[in-house]
């Protein structure tokens, strides 16, 4: 039997995702110590010769499942995953992005109204 994860258990595990994509995609990556900091994440870009090209605050946030009967009644389609939070007014007055991780364990820059798996 499975045991049920708490909401905090599964905000720690998609963090853990979030990390190892963006270390994939070619980030260094840090992790916010703060558990109500505004952000979770800040992930680094830089080139070929460790110039800095970027730096991205990182709010994670674990797409909604439905399942079909429930998606089916709310009149869509096959929308099982879905991100539909958006960022505070702080987080975007510091240019914090939302990354979408999904129960597959792909990840995904959530655009308003463009994020369905």
């Amino acid at each position: 039997m499975k045991k049920k994860i708490s909401p905090w258990q599964k905000g720690v595990a998609c963090e853990h995702i979030a990390t190892a994509w963006l270390i994939e995609e070619g980030y260094f990556v840090f992790s916010a110590t703060g558990s109500h900091s505004p952000m979770d994440l800040v992930a680094l870009d830089c080139d070929e010769e460790g110039n800095l090209i970027n730096i991205i605050f990182v709010d994670v946030k674990a797409a909604q499942s439905y399942t079909k009967e429930q998606a089916l009644k709310e009149r869509r389609k096959k929308d099982y995953e879905r991100c539909s939070r958006s960022l505070k007014p702080f987080q975007k007055k510091l240019g914090v992005k939302l990354l979408t991780v999904y129960k597959n364990h792909t990840c995904e820059w959530y655009t308003p109204g463009k994020n369905k798996k």
